[in-house]
């Protein structure tokens, strides 16, 4: 939407008030940042940008994103803004990852996610942690999955393979 909107040459405050809405919700649909897409605003935008060969694509989008995803039951151990990578993640071809200071979630044994999560979050009960495993193994089988399954890539620091997690 926001690709649309400039354009067409309109500041985000311009394009909120010819859509009569306020330029803070016209800029959290555009980020990603509202719960729920109206699709009256989709038309609305599309129409005002005159884009209508994206008011149906968007309009599945935004049916998309509005559906309750699987991860939604681990929104409590997802941190805010999170869940928008893990949706990308079950729907990437290729995933490059940098994480060179330990093994990323995504590639990480459960009994090594155990071990992180005791340390890092040793406040949680031995049920919290189990769900934090569970949902990396989640994560893991949606990018590993039987039909194209994703091209992943890891550049990791060899220190961060051999140190020991977990004492």
């Amino acid at each position: 939407m926001r690709e649309l909107r400039q354009q067409c040459g309109l500041t985000i405050v311009q394009a909120a008030k010819l859509a009569e809405r306020g330029s803070g919700s016209l800029q959290r649909l555009e980020s990603g940042a509202t719960d729920r897409v109206q699709l009256r605003d989709i038309e609305e935008l599309c129409r005002i940008y005159d884009a209508p060969d994206y008011v149906e694509p968007l309009k599945g989008l935004a049916q998309q994103a509005n559906a309750k995803s699987w991860w939604h039951e681990y929104g409590d151990l997802i941190p805010a803004g999170f869940n928008v990578y893990v949706g990308l993640e079950s729907a990437a071809e290729r995933l490059t990852i940098y994480r060179p200071d330990m093994v990323s979630g995504l590639f990480q044994t459960p009994e090594y996610a155990r071990a992180l999560d005791h340390t890092y979050f040793s406040y949680e009960s031995p049920e919290a942690v189990e769900r934090r495993v569970q949902l990396r193994i989640r994560r893991q089988s949606l990018i590993l999955r039987k039909r194209k399954p994703a091209d992943a890539r890891l550049v990791i620091d060899e220190a961060a393979l051999r140190r020991v997690v977990g004492g």
